[in-house]
């Protein structure tokens, strides 16, 4: 009894689907005939006609000029292009144009100075005091110290209360005791080292000259390039000639590198002084003399 049962359900099933096929051709072929029918319409009641482009004859807009603002004379700018804006410190007030301070004349002067001078600062170095030690001979009886002339690369010995003729130095005091050396890597060592003090009669100062390593004078040398020519070193008080005009080394600092000049002029109440300073990068690339 079941199975007809199924048999029915499956006759059911079997005769609407065959009548949604036919439902839906039908639907498809009436769609078809209404698109043609529109078609033959188009073609018939509204063929094509060609139309002539028009093109579009207005004047183009351009920005107007900025105008100055009414509230200030100078104060013009635009949308985009916000104006440059000063703080006088006199007035205590901000304005679009630098303030007329003496220091801005200062400035001024030393840029128009500068642009004429055609100097650049290579280098500043420690200068080599003109007298070292080098080493030492003798016993614990007695030592000697071993000393170089840096002008003359002549060495000769002596002890303390030597007054070297031709370098204006007296070796006040001369020594050898063991002290720590530090070797590469961090490691040291103990070993003997001489030391002796040596007074400068130029300056009065005293400097500390050690065989360990070399000993340097208080002025650094500055190391100038002078339009194309060779590198030349200056050091504070020497004066140098360019393009006809003399100028006089004031300051010399050694870190950061920076020089001082002043230029020498009959007539000027105030000669103009500016700096040079090396630019970024220029240290690592710039060949120094040898010391």
């Amino acid at each position: 009894m079941k199975w007809r049962i199924d048999l029915v359900l499956l006759g059911v099933t079997i005769a609407m689907a065959a009548t949604s096929s036919v439902g839906f051709r039908i639907a498809f072929l009436k769609s078809g005939k209404v698109r043609s029918e529109a078609r033959k319409q188009v073609r018939m009641f509204a063929p094509y006609e060609p139309r002539e482009a028009v093109v579009y004859s207005g004047s183009e807009d351009t920005w107007a000029d900025p105008v100055p603002s009414s509230s200030a004379d100078g104060w013009t700018y635009d949308l985009f292009t916000p104006p440059e804006i000063f703080y006088d410190a006199d007035s205590r007030r901000f304005t679009v144009s630098p303030p007329q301070t003496a220091l801005a004349d200062k400035n001024r002067a030393a840029g128009d100075a500068r642009a004429q001078l055609s100097v650049r600062l290579l280098a500043v170095k420690p200068t080599p005091f003109r007298l070292q030690l080098i080493g030492y001979v003798g016993t614990k009886a007695g030592y000697l110290g071993l000393f170089e002339n840096t002008s003359t690369t002549e060495t000769f010995l002596a002890a303390a209360g030597r007054e070297v003729a031709g370098l204006d130095v007296l070796i006040e005091s001369f020594m050898v005791m063991p002290a720590t050396v530090r070797l590469p890597e961090g490691m040291s060592t103990r070993q003997l080292t001489a030391t002796a003090s040596a007074r400068d009669r130029t300056t009065g100062k005293v400097v500390t000259l050690t065989t360990t390593e070399r000993s340097y004078a208080a002025n650094p040398r500055a190391v100038l390039g002078i339009d194309r020519g060779v590198p030349q070193e200056v050091c504070v008080g020497d004066i140098i000639d360019v393009n006809g005009e003399s100028y006089e080394i004031g300051e010399v600092q050694l870190s950061p590198p920076r020089v001082e000049m002043r230029r020498l002029k009959t007539g000027e109440a105030a000669a103009a002084v500016f700096t040079l300073e090396i630019p970024p990068g220029d240290s690592e690339r710039s060949p120094l003399p040898s010391t």
